[in-house]
């Protein structure tokens, strides 16, 4: 039986497109469909991996009609690269026979008997350990890794998505990452925003002009649908939409034609829809403040993102983050990290913010602090843009979980290290982790 020397393995991975380098990739394999070893997956995990019936292939294919070195694929600042290594038989991307070819996800390669499909890692679960999901997305907690492996299934499909959630709870890096994970990535991502779209110029920004539509219409324009073609196009905060609004933009996402304003001529758009709210649309749908019809239409599938309170074990996750990310930018800070009194506040706020609003108490949090440690009084915690000042943690319990899951994380849910580093026995430990409720991952 021919091996492959990289497999898929429980390691996790960051996905989505951070800024740079290969790193912005999402991460892809080859898997056989037809030939000798079907069924079996190779992990593009390097910077490259090579292909052919040789022994010292990454992936060898023990057919006769592979060369011995056929082909090697390579991670470039452009994607995905096949190149062919002057194999006696060639190699087929999508039926045609290239020398080189730029690969996207759901490609299919053909090399003598053998048919390979290049396609996102989209099966795999991350392993809350990391606390990593797509696009950079941090979560250790059951629904986050749940969310993590819906976008994952949901990626690659062309449904219309429509995401949930309260303010600053990551909607749009959801968005993101659908499109990042699509075969649509490497077209644009663009984003029109319901809810500061001027209502005189609404029309125009989805559906372009021509020139002269209008007073002040000097030039010929494209709208949103036209800029997203090809891509995904992201309607955030959709509740906002007016409601005569509404009709015009159903009629474009059921014919997939669009007409700019003052033009004649109708122009064929390939977009695929996801929508961002942090409306009730059921509610909204029942009051007759949004169309059903038009609801039905974006809602094939639907992503509910849970607010931050109802995911507490991944405060200091974030909060740590955050930190860290803000240290590297600026070495000249202090602050390490946070004292319990700190940590016990920052488990006791409700976060009506979410995420966001994390990020910027801990980023305000350092501009006050003197020491290696940031304090409960340099927390100045916001609600609806009043200063809340540090008050009594909700309970010792609460504190003492945090810093169970805090140390726990430091660890990599190592028990004994864990045990050692807060000076009790792992009797007591697994005592505490029994008595809190904590999920420990293997």
């Amino acid at each position: 039986m021919a091996k492959a020397k990289k497999k898929l393995d429980g390691d996790t991975e960051k996905l989505g497109l951070p800024e740079g380098g290969f790193s912005r990739l999402p991460r892809c394999c080859l898997e056989i469909l037809d030939g000798p070893l079907r069924g079996e997956r190779l992990a593009i995990d390097g910077s490259q991996v090579s292909v052919g019936s040789g022994a010292d292939n990454d992936l060898i294919l023990p057919d006769p009609a592979v060369s011995q070195h056929h082909l090697v694929i390579e991670k470039t600042d452009e994607g995905y690269r096949l190149r062919d290594l002057g194999s006696t038989n060639g190699s087929f991307v999508n039926r045609l026979k290239l020398e080189q070819a730029l690969l996207t996800p759901g490609s299919e390669i053909w090399i003598g008997q053998t048919r390979l499909l290049f396609r996102t890692v989209v099966d795999k679960v991350y392993s809350g350990q990391s606390g990593v999901g797509p696009a950079g997305m941090l979560g250790e907690t059951a629904a986050m890794r749940e969310l993590f492996a819906l976008i994952q299934r949901v990626a690659p499909s062309q449904l219309p998505v429509l995401i949930e959630g309260e303010t600053g709870t990551g909607k749009e890096m959801i968005a993101r990452a659908l499109h990042d994970l699509s075969l649509r990535s490497s077209g644009p991502f663009q984003v029109f925003d319901c809810g500061t779209a001027d209502r005189e110029s609404l029309r125009s920004d989805l559906f372009g002009h021509e020139k002269g539509a209008f007073t002040g219409a000097l030039e010929r324009r494209r709208g949103a649908f036209e800029l997203a073609h090809g891509g995904t196009l992201l309607f955030d905060e959709l509740g906002e939409l007016p409601l005569d609004q509404q009709t015009k933009l159903l009629r474009v996402v059921e014919t997939g034609e669009v007409q700019r304003l003052g033009g004649e001529q109708v122009h064929r758009v390939d977009v695929r829809i996801v929508a961002a709210t942090n409306r009730d649309l059921d509610a909204r749908v029942r009051e007759g403040r949004f169309r059903e019809d038009l609801f039905f239409r974006v809602s094939v599938v639907r992503i509910k993102v849970p607010p931050l309170r109802d995911r507490r074990d991944d405060i200091l996750l974030l909060a740590d983050y955050f930190l860290a990310q803000q240290r590297e930018a600026d070495p000249g800070l202090r602050a390490e990290g946070f004292d319990p009194g700190a940590i016990r506040r920052l488990w006791s706020h409700p976060w009506p913010g979410n995420v966001r609003e994390l990020r910027n108490a801990v980023l305000r949090s350092l501009t006050s602090a003197s020491g290696q440690l940031i304090g409960e009084a340099d927390l100045l915690l916001q609600t609806n843009g009043v200063t809340i000042e540090p008050e009594t943690p909700q309970s010792l319990e609460d504190a003492e979980r945090a810093v169970l899951m805090r140390v726990l994380r430091e660890h990599d849910w190592n028990q004994a290290a864990t045990a050692r580093d807060l000076g009790i026995s792992r009797t007591t430990l697994r005592k505490k982790i029994r008595e809190y409720g904590i999920e420990l991952d293997a």
